[in-house]
Parts: C-alpha cells; sequence; structure tokens
C-alpha cells in the first residue's frame, strides 16, 4: 500500500482527503521503509498519523512530542508519547537526550515559526535525518549517511 493509502485508512489529515503531503513523504521516506530508525513527529492530535507511521514503517521506532497529555493514549507497540511543549527549549533537550539520533523530523505541531524553528535547531543537532519538515511546508533530504542536506523542496496543496 503507499503511504497515501495507508493515511485514508487512518484518517490522517495529512493524505490526499486533507493536506495531501504525503505523497510528498513517501517520496523521501520510502528508501527507509524497511529500516530500524527512529521518526520524531511533533503533534499527534487524534492519532492517525501515529498509527499510519507504525504501519508504513514496520521496524521504525514512533516518538510523538505533544504538549496534550490526551495524546499519551496512542502510547504503545513501537510508538512512545512525550507530553511536553515543543516551543520550550528545556522540553526539546530532553527529547533530543532521550532520542539521540532520530532519522526523520516531523513538525506538525503549533504551526508557530517560533516553535518550528526551536524544535529544528535543537533537534537537528542530535539527528542524522533523512528527512525533516516544518509545518508541513519544506522538507530536507539527505543521502543516508551524509549529514548534509541535499535537497530542499517547497510544496503547497
Amino acid at each position: 500500500m503507499t503511504l497515501d493509502e495507508i493515511g485514508l485508512e487512518y484518517g490522517t489529515d495529512k493524505s490526499s482527503k486533507g493536506h495531501g503531503y504525503l505523497r510528498h513523504y513517501e517520496r523521501v521516506l520510502a528508501p527507509l521503509r524497511n529500516d530500524e530508525f527512529t521518526l520524531i513527529e511533533i503533534g499527534g492530535l487524534n492519532g492517525a498519523s501515529l498509527q499510519m507511521w507504525q504501519e508504513f514503517l514496520p521496524s521504525a521506532t514512533i516518538v510523538c512530542a505533544d504538549i496534550n497529555p490526551n495524546v499519551k493514549q496512542f502510547e504503545g507497540g513501537r510508538v512512545r508519547v512525550e507530553i511536553g511543549d515543543s516551543g520550550a527549549p528545556e522540553f526539546l533537550a530532553q527529547l533530543a537526550a532521550r532520542y539521540p539520533s532520530p532519522r526523520v523530523i516531523l513538525d506538525d505541531g503549533s504551526h508557530r515559526w517560533d516553535h518550528q524553528r526551536i524544535a529544528f535547531l535543537k533537534l537537528s543537532r542530535c539527528s542524522r535525518p533523512a528527512a525533516s519538515t516544518s509545518s508541513r511546508t519544506c522538507t530536507r533530504a539527505t543521502s543516508r549517511g551524509s549529514p548534509a542536506p541535499t535537497t530542499c523542496r517547497s510544496w503547497s496543496s
């Protein structure tokens, strides 16, 4: 199944019935599909994307950072939920210490640029990301094993 088909199954707003971002995510993440790595997603909302990532990335650990304690209900299996403010450098430092080498960082939390900037700066320092997104508008992809960005593209729905 494609990432969009999985997203539609779980009802995430990232699917083609919502914002339509999954086709972009899949293009970057498909090569990692069976790899063991950590994905950090800021923002858990109703848990749909957490279920989607768990199915699409069967060997990955999925970490969700959210300010809403109710998101903790989606924790289980390979999904971890950390409750905190993605705009708080202290919380992000704790997250980076607990999950020191994420390959993928997605920011779909507050949608505030200042929070996205802080999260990107704090979390990307500790990672060798395959992909990072900020506010679902920019994808940064690197070659496997390469610490420097090789491409950055923007899109809108």
